[in-house]
């Protein structure tokens, strides 16, 4: 370039020192104005590659300066939002129902009519009871947060509290868990005659759906929902791997690994809590006084299920779904589900070209 008359050329900014390379002259009045055009446009492509790395690496910061509510009242417009989704769909509900009618009807026609004590009671029965409330207990959950983490990426973005959120939808989806018992029992109880106390055997299963339903928010935080429902549904089998059925639970905890898996499988509470509801019904029975001293002796002893109080199996598996809760709520706020959901679309660089 030697003078402002000399023809256009055209100059494409590649990000290296122009001064030196087009050895151009402060001094020079068309080398200035060159200059400042080129030191414009490199200020612009800086400022987009910053934009840029702020989107491959978004910050939960807030998009506003609206004035947040306090937590409790987001808590209850979370929880009234949920019962609001919830009734806006009503075929997800009933097909958890349908769900736990089909495997009531399952469990009941494939046990039969029999009497369960004293002579049989370790049947299988109660551990495929545990395998149906475990399956509709975690598929019934799923959906709760796993198809909302791009609702959660933006409110959180607004300055939501995160807690609030996952509590009121807690809250909001607590009445489907307690209905799903209802309709397994229901059916089930219609199929076989149950020994029982009828509503201590609900606790029971409730507590189960509870810790189930506290897996499928786990993996539904941590998986893609069509990961989740196949991981989700790997809980329920793998724990009643460890039912203490069969084999027993005294030859199962005979070994560590054995006995540290049972007490983590809420399928071996199931069982447990099922078993001593309907042996401890046999104080009522007609059957001899020394039958039922030697059957509570033996499920003290080598049947491993402590025929004290059927209620420890409802508080340990409510604890379990608790903790299952808690971390959830850790990795929901922690995992950064934004780089996740919220993907950026990439943004090509601008070539600028400038003529002089």
């Amino acid at each position: 370039i030697s003078s402002s008359s000399s023809s256009s050329s055209d100059f494409l900014y590649l990000g290296f020192p122009f001064k030196d390379f087009l050895g151009l002259s402060s001094s020079d009045s068309s080398s200035s104005s060159l200059l400042s055009v080129l030191e414009e446009e490199k200020q612009i492509l800086l400022q987009e590659k910053e934009e840029e790395e702020k989107m491959v690496n978004p910050v939960r910061i807030r998009s506003s300066n609206n004035k947040i509510a306090p937590l409790w009242l987001q808590f209850l417009m979370f929880t009234k939002r949920g019962i609001t989704q919830i009734g806006r769909d009503p075929q997800a509900v009933m097909i958890a129902i349908v769900l736990s009618w089909i495997g009531a009807m399952a469990v009941g026609f494939s046990s039969g009519k029999q009497v369960l004590f004293p002579e049989n009671p370790l049947t299988p029965t109660f551990n495929l009871l545990s395998l149906a409330a475990g399956l509709i207990g975690v598929q019934a959950s799923i959906r709760v947060f796993g198809g909302e983490t791009t609702v959660f990426w933006r409110e959180t973005r607004a300055g939501i509290s995160p807690p609030m959120y996952f509590f009121g939808k807690n809250l909001s989806h607590l009445p489907i868990l307690a209905l799903l018992p209802v309709a397994l029992l229901s059916t089930y109880s219609l199929i076989v005659p149950f020994q029982g106390n009828l509503w201590t055997a609900y606790c029971i299963i409730f507590s189960a759906v509870f810790c189930a339903s506290g897996v499928g928010y786990l993996v539904s935080v941590v998986f893609t929902p069509f990961n989740a429902t196949v991981v989700g549904c790997l809980y329920p089998l793998v724990c009643n791997v460890f039912a203490g059925v069969s084999p027993g639970l005294h030859e199962m905890r005979g070994t560590t690994f054995g006995a540290v898996m049972s007490d983590f499988s809420y399928a071996r509470w199931v069982v447990a809590g099922l078993i001593e509801n309907e042996a401890l019904a046999l104080t009522n029975a007609t059957l001899p006084q020394n039958t039922i001293d030697d059957y509570v002796k033996w499920m003290n002893g080598d049947g491993m299920y402590p025929l004290h109080s059927e209620w420890d199996s409802f508080y340990m598996m409510v604890c379990y779904g608790l903790v299952f809760r808690v971390i959830a709520l850790i990795l929901l706020i922690y995992t950064n589900q934004g780089n996740k959901w919220a993907k950026p679309k990439p943004v090509k660089k601008r070539q600028v070209v400038s003529s002089v």
